[in-house]
């Protein structure tokens, strides 16, 4: 469906496949279609902005329409706006007008959008951060996000002393930073439960949708374990979101082995495995819930050398 032209420029609405051109823009694996395809929400409405001179698309953006409202994603850390970074703000704003008269036409009662880190993008960050505002929105929740840039500075190199002398005492004891190519989910999922109900954190994901999650983007998750012989006493997921950044998710560990901090060493290995495969970012994720700080877990990535970047949710009612 076609909606309005700006100049070289034209919006589709739920295109066909054949008449899109392909991406001017950083793109991000949660607003690929096979991850947009798998997300639990009934309709997907997908807007994109294409330049018919240059013969490229120069943004893009996904929503899901339930109960009358519009979510930006439905089921992933960020959704949110995509663009060429060259863009100019009255394109953007060409583009964004066209996507909230067709929302009108739906008689929604809201639009949320979960933004990307700001670390992802400063530039960007910052011209949405402005369009959203400009246009309407108000921030719905601001969390903190930390990452450890990826660069030739080693990972000892950017510890506290006290997280120092943790990964001294891992490295001590022998244990062993692997990938595991065929885990079994269902102890994984297990693990994971236990490590988080001791940390009275939620579990989002079931055992099935874990194993589902590295049947569908095989390419895109590893999964990494710290092992004391046989035993893995610390792991978590690798997402590659793109070839820039790599994702920490759901880490978990071993009660048994807390005195000696096992995941300090499990995140020097994935910041090795950064560093070897041309990761540029490894984000590890917010250290808030509901916007609502978790100091220990802010202490804990700031003592590792961690960088913070804001992560807005914008609404508006309509």
């Amino acid at each position: 469906m076609y909606k309005g032209t700006f100049h070289n420029y034209q919006i589709l609405i739920n295109p066909k496949a054949s008449q899109l051109y392909p991406a001017n823009f950083v793109t991000y694996l949660y607003n690929s279609n096979d991850h947009l395809a798998q997300q639990p929400c009934n309709e997907q409405v997908s807007f994109y902005l294409t330049n018919a001179k240059k013969r490229v698309t120069e943004a893009a953006f996904h929503i899901f329409i339930e109960n009358e409202e519009a979510i930006s994603p439905c089921r992933a850390p960020f959704g949110s706006i995509e663009f060429n970074p060259q863009l100019h703000l009255e394109v953007l704003q060409f583009f964004w007008e066209n996507v909230e008269a067709f929302l009108q036409t739906q008689h929604l009662k809201s639009l949320k959008i979960k933004a990307y880190p700001v670390c992802y993008q400063p530039e960007n960050a910052q011209i949405l951060h402005y369009l959203l505002l400009h246009n309407g929105f108000q921030i719905n929740a601001h969390d903190l996000n930390y990452h450890l840039p990826v660069n030739d500075q080693t990972f000892q190199g950017r510890l506290h002393q006290s997280e120092k002398r943790r990964l001294q005492k891992c490295h001590q004891q022998g244990y062993i930073f692997e990938q595991w190519a065929t885990p079994d989910f269902a102890w994984v999922h297990r693990f994971i439960q236990q490590s988080r109900e001791r940390k009275e954190y939620p579990t989002s994901l079931s055992a099935q949708a874990l194993q589902e999650l590295y049947q569908k983007f095989p390419k895109h998750c590893t999964l990494f374990v710290l092992k004391d012989g046989e035993r893995i006493i610390a792991l978590t997921t690798g997402i590659k979101v793109n070839e820039e950044v790599l994702y920490y998710f759901l880490p978990a560990d071993d009660e048994a082995y807390l005195v000696d901090s096992p995941m300090v060493q499990l995140l020097e290995g994935m910041y090795l495995h950064c560093q070897q495969q041309g990761f540029k970012l490894l984000d590890l994720g917010i250290s808030t819930a509901d916007s609502q700080p978790n100091y220990g877990l802010i202490n804990f990535k700031k003592n590792l050398g961690a960088q913070t970047s804001l992560k807005w949710t914008f609404l508006k009612m309509f």
